[in-house]
């Protein structure tokens, strides 16, 4: 499969990078390289071989999702330098309306 410039255009673009003629040029045969390199997967035997969704064979650790409760209202808020009744007080960070 032969990279075109155009693909490499709208791939960079997509991207949101821009790239000068010469660069271009440069990438359509790196990727060309990189595109020619990835095919060799197809010359593979691979009917017997399993899919992977990762490279290490091992089973997650996972806990069961078990609700607790909370802290009470007084203790969140007990070392807060500025609170508001059951709030956090915090520094405006995004501006509009009031």
């Amino acid at each position: 499969m032969m990279i075109s410039k155009e693909a490499i255009r709208k791939t960079a673009d997509l991207a949101k990078l821009e790239f000068s003629e010469s660069e271009l040029d440069s990438f359509q045969d790196k990727f060309q390289k990189i595109v020619d390199y990835v095919g060799k997967i197809d010359l593979l035997d691979l009917k017997d071989v399993a899919p992977m969704t990762h490279i290490h064979d091992f089973t997650a650790n996972i806990r069961e999702d078990v609700s607790i409760d909370g802290l009470p209202v007084e203790v969140a808020l007990g070392n807060a330098p500025k609170k508001s009744d059951t709030y956090f007080k915090v520094p405006k960070v995004i501006e509009g309306e009031e």
